[in-house]
This record gives C-alpha cells, sequence and structure tokens, in this order.
C-alpha cells in the first residue's frame, strides 16, 4: 500500500486503512520501523533510506490531505 503511494482518490487509501483496522496508524509506524531496521542493517546509501521515508511521509500526507485520518472511528 505504501510502496505504490501515487496519486490517489480517497478510495484506495481509505481501502488499505480499512484493511488494517483502527489501529492503521500503529501498522504503518510498524512497518516503516522494520523497513528502517532492515534498510540500516544493509545498506549504507543514505539515499536509499530517505526514500524509505518520503514513500511513508507521502502516504500519510495523502490520508491528511483527503481527511481520512479519523475515517474509521466515525459511526453511521
Amino acid at each position: 500500500m505504501v510502496i505504490k503511494a501515487e496519486p490517489w482518490g480517497k478510495g484506495k487509501p481509505g481501502l488499505g486503512m480499512c484493511t488494517l483496522g483502527t489501529h492503521w496508524q500503529n501498522q504503518v509506524g510498524a512497518c516503516l520501523m522494520f523497513e528502517r531496521i532492515h534498510l540500516q542493517k544493509n545498506t549504507n546509501n543514505d539515499e536509499v533510506k530517505e526514500r524509505a521515508m518520503d514513500k511513508y511521509e507521502t502516504y500519510l500526507n495523502i490520508i491528511v490531505e483527503k481527511g481520512l485520518q479519523a475515517a474509521l472511528t466515525l459511526t453511521g
């Protein structure tokens, strides 16, 4: 989901959030942490490490821009 952070409407990031559940923020944070640990151990290329951060930042910015932060806590 985060790997292909391309121009999206509300649907794709919203569906991704639903798949992860109400604690989606924790899931995304854990994925970032595990990816950073992996990169720290396996590459000395700072540009590669920075791109990993950028894709998560892009995904989270899309969530904010679309106003989806609290979407899973809303009730009908």
